[in-house]
């Protein structure tokens, strides 16, 4: 079905580039009609969900805004911003739990001083009640830079990000997009953008990105909020499937865990209940994009467990801690002060 709708826009979309500093000029391109596609019929229903948005005119039209001369790369994708994901709030016509299996995504260029680095569709909960950003659920096998599909020939191309383990999806909203976090670090000014709609087609609060500010802290925010107004969605498609049983995720377990100081400005100590005396039990530690920043095996351990780790070397912000056993995972926040 996925592949069925990628010939029709390959045929027919043609990206306009723009330049922008917080705003953006617009460029017009050919007409697009999107027609969503029919569920499968059967027990197992196969769907691909997109923003909502590219069903109205005014997505017959995509570009991808850069920044300014003097600040190279998009403002959707990594650039001298420090980006770390941006993502897309996709709603499913469900109430039932289903599973991410694949993404597609069209990629306007990079800098190919970054082709060897690698990039990952990462899945994240919709925003919490009280507006915090959502929990990391899970991400998709790695692309290389170098290996994505640029425009050709006056169309896009297509990269697909696979889902080796399926992630589950228990919300009607989530939030879907790529994690640039291995293709930027403070020495370099590289980019890679994607293509989404032009300004004012769609809203910009339902793209929110994580990005290094100057003071080195990790923010948060929607690109309505970053980009003076800036009403854009990106231009995706989700494959989805309501046979849960496709995801090997780890069951949720609870193993008493608790941590301490929680925040921290130093090291941290995590304990935990290790009930069953003959498993091993894995912890680790990740940023809200998936990436494993800490890891600790235990084999055997004794049944009041603990981990210790020094987080001096990490910037300010919300951390995830993982505990991986026999039950199932245990996941809490860590905050860096």
């Amino acid at each position: 079905m996925m592949k069925t709708i990628l010939i029709v826009l390959a045929a027919l979309l043609l990206p306009a580039l723009g330049q922008a500093q917080k705003s953006a000029d617009l460029t017009s391109g050919p007409q697009l009609k999107l027609q969503k596609p029919a569920a499968a019929a059967s027990k197992a229903v196969v769907d691909t969900l997109f923003p909502d948005i590219l069903l109205d005119t005014c997505s017959q039209t995509v570009t991808a805004y850069g920044i300014s001369q003097s600040i190279g790369g998009f403002v959707i994708g990594s650039n001298d911003y420090g980006d770390l994901i941006k993502v897309q709030r996709i709603v499913a016509n469900t109430d039932e739990p289903f599973v991410v299996t694949g993404m597609v995504v069209a990629f306007a260029g990079y800098d190919q001083g970054i082709e060897d680095t690698h990039l990952r569709a990462v899945v994240y909960n919709d925003l919490n009640a009280d507006s915090t950003f959502g929990d990391f659920l899970g991400a998709s096998d790695s692309v290389r830079v170098g290996d994505v599909a640029l425009p050709s020939n006056q169309q896009l191309g297509f990269t697909e990000f696979k889902f080796s383990t399926p992630v589950l999806v228990e919300n009607d909203s989530f939030f879907i997009g790529i994690d640039f976090s291995d293709t930027y670090t403070g020495s370099e000014e590289s980019y890679i953008g994607l293509f989404h709609t032009r300004d004012t087609c769609g809203d910009g609060r339902n793209v929110y990105e994580s990005y290094i500010d100057i003071a080195e802290d990790t923010i948060y925010s929607s690109v309505f909020e970053n980009w003076e107004g800036l009403n854009v969605e990106i231009f995706m498609l989700v494959a989805t499937d309501t046979d849960i049983n496709t995801s090997v995720r780890q069951p949720v377990a609870d193993y008493s865990a608790s941590v301490s100081p929680n925040p921290t400005a130093g090291r941290t100590l995590i304990r935990f209940t290790a009930d069953d005396p003959t498993a091993r039990y894995a912890t680790t530690l990740t940023d809200l994009t998936g990436r494993q920043l800490r890891q600790q095996v235990l084999d055997r351990p004794s049944y009041q467990a603990q981990v210790e780790w020094s987080l001096n070397d990490l910037p300010a912000g919300i951390y995830l801690f993982h505990i991986d056993g026999p039950r199932g995972r245990q996941s809490g926040k860590v905050i860096v002060r």
